[in-house]
């Protein structure tokens, strides 16, 4: 979830509002936001994908 809620923050620190949280309780799920503008965006975590520093790994 630390990933998730990293970007969460940052998101938000650029303009971003949290407008639905289903983060489940074993920390994956998903986050929708909009943007400054209105336009809606998701955050998602999903148990069978890690993020690299070369991009996305489905495990």
């Amino acid at each position: 979830m630390d990933e998730i809620a990293a970007e969460g923050r940052r998101a938000v620190g650029l303009g971003a509002e949290l407008r639905q949280d289903a983060i489940g309780p074993d920390g994956y799920g998903w986050q929708v936001y909009t943007d400054p503008a209105g336009h809606p965006f998701c955050l998602c975590r999903h148990r069978e994908v890690s993020w690299t520093d070369d991009g996305l790994v489905w495990s």
